[in-house]
């Protein structure tokens, strides 16, 4: 499963909460961690904050860390990471990955794309009523994968059974409590689904150079 999104949204935290793992705070290189949930075994790929001006560094990373994996992995997914907040400079960066997202998963991966909002660091009413607005906002950049199958979680706002909450819990106060609602998701997005592969290691197997994959030309198209 790879961690994918811009800085400071929590990916690293969300690896803790599958994995058990600690002192993943920030991320600046790929880092991989394993998890066993409901008897199955994971691989979680965490990866730098993807932005505009590291958008490559930050795929050839991804590129080194599939070579490895692609023959032994049977099931592949894709956790988006983001956080309600909205503005022009995360609304580009947004689109930019969302754009990288389609190329690299292809046609038919939708249902093993699941699209995580974090919500534990919101404190105050105001600011939480002004965040979901935001987040409405974010939601309907996300309409072409949700309808090819995409799925939605809401971390911090979900409980065990996968059922959205009115309340949010506390990051700081129940991170037990989120990083087992986070587990349960796993296991219902990933633990029985069809294996699927995206198009990009599919690419990687055909022998296609990385740079003329449909993930490639996009990130860093010939000169």
């Amino acid at each position: 499963i790879i961690l994918l999104g811009p800085k400071r949204v929590g990916k690293s935290s969300l690896m803790e909460d599958f994995t058990g793992a600690t002192g993943h705070a920030t991320t600046e290189t790929i880092q991989l961690e394993t998890a066993t949930i409901d008897e199955r075994q994971y691989v979680i790929i965490d990866t730098p904050g993807f932005d505009i001006e590291n958008g490559k560094k930050t795929f050839y990373m991804i590129h080194s860390c599939i070579q490895e994996l692609r023959d032994q992995v049977h099931n592949w997914g894709v956790l988006y990471v983001a956080s309600a907040k909205l503005g022009s400079s995360i609304e580009s960066i947004d689109r930019q990955l969302l754009q990288f997202i389609d190329d690299f998963c292809g046609q038919g991966f939708a249902p093993n794309i699941t699209l995580v909002v974090t919500h534990w660091n919101w404190n105050h009413d105001r600011e939480k009523n002004k965040m979901m607005k935001h987040m409405e906002t974010r939601i309907k950049f996300w309409e072409s994968f949700l309808n090819n199958g995409a799925q939605l979680f809401h971390h911090g706002r979900t409980d065990r059974s996968g059922h959205e909450m009115i309340d949010f819990r506390c990051w700081y106060e129940e991170r037990a409590e989120l990083a087992q609602c986070a587990r349960n998701m796993i296991a219902r997005h990933y633990g029985d689904t069809e294996a699927r592969t995206p198009l990009y290691v599919q690419e990687l197997r055909q022998g296609i150079a990385t740079q003329h994959t449909s993930a490639g030309f996009f990130i860093d198209p010939p000169t």
